[in-house]
């Protein structure tokens, strides 16, 4: 079976499986399969913990409220740019709308080839799958070798979760930002409430017409359109 792993873990190549493939153990002990085109030989790696890509962007898998004077806090589905490495071991230095300082590395999700959003709920199957609820932010891998599943992995209070997705459940993540136009009381549980003014983070579209998966005040939910004024900043995520 295929191994799950973040970028930066080091593994031991047992063998050549053919195909591309390479069977492999990771510092935990755990065995599995690894693709070919994942892998680079160690002398490439700088020595000890990898070194903070500056430039990069990196977005938040969960909302984080600043305990220090010079942290940052933000909130769930916000992109960090991150300008250089903290003095302590999991902080790194970055960016949020304008303002410097520290982020802890435990709330962003870690660099992937695409952050998707869950446009509905999904309750895993099987143990090597994800379990989510509709707005989660989920970082996308690639393909696995079944047609319509994705390698992802999600930010969870006790760390990053590693499994498959199917693809039929995510749309692609947006980074757009509305104002509020008038109050809205939501009606339903999936629903935000708000206020005139407010800031929405729009996230995704949903297959119903007229709605959005949206973020307000680090909570994720369904918002209308037609209480939102005009577009005011966007990027894919």
């Amino acid at each position: 079976s295929e191994l799950f792993f973040s970028a930066g873990e080091r593994f031991t190549i047992l063998n050549d499986v053919g195909g591309g493939w390479y069977a492999v153990r990771n510092a935990q002990g755990h065995q599995g399969l690894v693709a070919e085109a994942c892998l680079v030989p160690v002398a490439s790696q700088p020595a000890g913990p990898a070194a903070p890509s500056v430039g990069q962007i990196r977005y938040a898998g969960r909302s984080y409220r600043a305990q220090q004077s010079d942290e940052l806090s933000f909130l769930a589905g916000q992109a960090v740019t991150v300008v250089g490495g903290g003095t302590d071991q999991g902080w790194l230095r970055g960016v949020v709308n304008g303002a410097s300082g520290m982020v802890p590395e435990t709330h962003m999700l870690p660099p992937v080839a695409m952050t998707r959003v869950a446009a509905r709920n999904y309750n895993a199957n099987q143990s090597d799958e994800l379990s989510f609820k509709v707005g989660r932010l989920i970082g996308v891998y690639g393909p696995t070798q079944d047609a319509g599943w994705l390698k992802g992995v999600l930010v969870e209070p006790g760390g990053l979760v590693h499994g498959l997705v199917p693809e039929t459940h995510l749309v692609p993540a947006t980074a757009e930002t509305r104002k509020a136009a008038r109050n809205y009381m939501a009606r339903n549980q999936d629903e935000l409430s708000f206020q005139a003014g407010q800031s929405v983070t729009i996230v995704a579209p949903t297959a119903d017409q007229g709605w959005f998966i949206g973020i307000v005040n680090g909570t994720v939910g369904l918002v209308p359109e037609t209480h939102l004024a005009g577009l005011q900043g966007a990027g894919v995520m």
